[in-house]
């Protein structure tokens, strides 16, 4: 079980998104809006938990970042193919470790 005491996983999206988490285990939370969302992980708490949200039900991303401020752990990820918004949140980590772009030609 991908889960354990001392820390959860939960995928929360549709349930296309869910499907292959709940299939291997991890908990997971219905939600069709950033809204009902963000009621849910509000509602199951931060601590010791990353939630894996999907990133076609997000609508403002500056949300999400202000929530992992006040200690959410989240990765919004795309159900399939590639994630512009996922990209750019890589490349906002880079520059954030290092203070430079270092993958701008790599995605």
């Amino acid at each position: 079980m991908p889960t354990s005491d001392d820390f959860r996983i939960i995928a929360v999206g549709t349930d296309e998104f869910r499907l292959p988490y709940s299939a291997a285990g991890f908990e997971t939370i219905a939600a069709g809006s950033q809204g009902d969302a963000l009621k849910e992980i509000n509602a199951a708490g931060f601590d010791k938990v990353l939630f894996l949200i999907e990133e076609d039900i997000i609508d403002d991303i500056a949300r999400i970042n202000e929530m992992e401020k006040n200690g959410l752990n989240a990765l919004v990820i795309k159900a399939w193919g590639r994630s512009r918004m996922a990209e750019d949140r890589i490349r906002q980590a880079s520059i954030k470790a290092t203070g430079t772009d270092i993958i701008k030609d790599k995605m």
